[in-house]
């Protein structure tokens, strides 16, 4: 095995997070080496597709607190880049409890409007839902393609694609990553690997309890009445002894609507699972988008499977171990902090002082330790 020349920070995966970090080293003219198995936004990355929710809808107001300051670090990224990442998108939630719901995210400091049915009916005439409904304006869309691309653009560091780490080893002078491309001594390391995080900890002697699961989404082509005029996302908020979670996304640039069910899916194993989308699923999302949207169209125009990685307690993992850190546990809705993400994964990386409580994103809370 070959070994090469020492860097000062190897970064592993170069998804949102991985690209992020490595966006905010290099910006502090760090030395950075990136490293991902296969091309940025691959079959197994978390990062994977074209849209995300942005959405100020936490219990917790520090989390909400953090969604301010991701959507300042979007807007600087668009300048930055000259590209539109983040869309205003009005969001509609139906379900039980709605005036909690709309006092909750106006709590968060969202932009809310309590909607009667006839009201809904009159600005939405495409929806199949008939009822009230809690409608966010100030929430909106993220086109994950071009936030991958105005990321890498900007990139200050080196990035290699199509190298696999195989390991990670922290010693008292020096950490070691190994790769298919030969061994790597490095100051510090930061893992950003997404459902390959967990190995890797592994390896290093390290407990870290994950949920790697597929989530599956069908595209389909949007109703004649949404194409008209504006384009909402719709959400079928959980009602008691549920456990999922219908969602409709919309891309307006497609003309089409993304469907699928929040933390759906099966477990699991790691680049072993055939990723092949399940032909039942993607019937019952079918049939099921027929109840949020009218006319919406029966044939997907793509069907897509991607693989998320969460904790037990949906927080992420933003820790430091030795000369290594971890971001990682970001699926399912960790997208919308983007470049701001990877700034406070920066931050653990060059041991500056963290503006916010990470406890609750350590390593060694008991939501993952626990058996």
């Amino acid at each position: 095995m070959v070994k090469q020349k020492r860097r000062e920070f190897v970064v592993v995966g170069a998804g949102l997070v991985g690209l992020g970090t490595s966006r905010a080293l290099g910006s502090l003219g760090r030395d950075v080496l990136c490293l991902d198995l296969a091309e940025v936004g691959h079959a197994w990355s978390g990062s994977k597709g074209n849209s995300r929710a942005f959405r100020y809808n936490y219990d917790e107001p520090m989390l909400n607190a953090m969604v301010a300051e991701a959507e300042r670090a979007w807007r600087d990224l668009e300048t930055a880049s000259g590209l539109r990442i983040l869309e205003p998108t009005p969001f509609l939630n139906f379900g039980e409890d709605l005036t909690g719901y709309a006092a909750r995210l106006a709590a968060a400091g969202g932009a809310v409007e309590y909607l009667e049915a006839d009201a809904v009916a009159r600005r939405f005439p495409a929806l199949a839902i008939r009822g009230p409904a809690v409608l966010e304006t100030t929430a909106g869309m993220i086109r994950a393609d071009r936030a991958r691309d105005a990321l890498r653009a900007g990139l200050r560091a080196e990035l290699r694609e199509g190298v696999e780490v195989t390991a990670v080893f922290d010693g008292p002078d020096t950490a070691r990553v190994e790769t298919t491309d030969g061994d790597i001594e490095a100051d510090q390391v930061v893992i950003c690997a997404g459902p390959g995080t967990a190995p890797l900890l592994r390896g290093m002697g390290l407990d870290y309890q994950v949920r790697t699961s597929l989530q599956q989404v069908v595209y389909l082509t949007a109703p004649p009445a949404a194409g008209a005029g504006q384009w909402p996302a719709v959400v079928r908020l959980l009602t008691a002894g549920e456990d999922d979670q219908l969602y409709a996304l919309p891309l307006p640039d497609f003309g089409q609507y993304k469907f699928g069910v929040r933390y759906s899916g099966p477990e699991v194993t790691y680049r072993q699972t055939p990723l092949d989308p399940d032909p039942a699923v993607t019937r019952r999302l079918v049939a099921a988008a027929a109840t949020l949207l009218r006319d919406v169209g029966s044939q997907p125009k793509l069907v897509e499977r991607c693989v998320l990685d969460y904790t037990a307690d949906l927080h992420f993992v933003l820790d430091r171990v030795g000369r290594v850190v971890v971001g990682a546990g970001t699926s399912g809705h960790g997208f919308k902090y983007g470049p701001f993400l990877g700034s406070l994964v920066a931050d653990l990386a060059v041991g500056a002082t963290p503006r916010w409580d990470m406890s609750v994103f350590s390593l060694r809370r008991p939501a993952l330790t626990a058996g």
